[in-house]
């Protein structure tokens, strides 16, 4: 599937993929057929689709979505968001974040018609 994302996507294209992390300290996603992918997973199927320009981000969790969460899920999310924003920390996420944002942004060495700049 990413292989053909990556080929209808032209040089000034974006495109924005979510996924569960396979290794999150979250509940297990009860979905059929969804494969979950960790980090490494996503970023060698990324590599293998050459896919090149992206970024894999850790969301945040909208403020209106906490206003149903209990008083300890209020504190984890506090927690993750503090992680979130720690440098060093914000590596461990990698493999234990709830999710991942994968964002593929424009190519800024192609012009409209797709061939390279000098």
């Amino acid at each position: 599937m990413l292989k053909e994302c990556r080929r209808l996507l032209n040089s000034n294209g974006g495109l924005f993929l979510t996924t569960p992390n396979r290794f999150g300290l979250t509940p297990e996603t009860h979905v059929r057929d969804l494969r979950v992918l960790s980090f490494p997973e996503i970023n060698k199927l990324l590599k293998k689709a050459s896919f090149k320009n992206y970024r894999i981000l850790f969301p945040s969790l909208p403020q209106a979505e906490l206003k149903n969460f209990s008083a300890p899920e209020k504190f984890q999310v506090a927690m993750y968001e503090a992680l979130r924003r720690t440098p060093f920390i914000r590596s461990c996420l990698y493999m234990i974040g709830p999710s991942f944002h994968i964002l593929r942004y424009a190519d800024k060495s192609r012009d409209r018609r797709g061939s390279r700049r000098s």
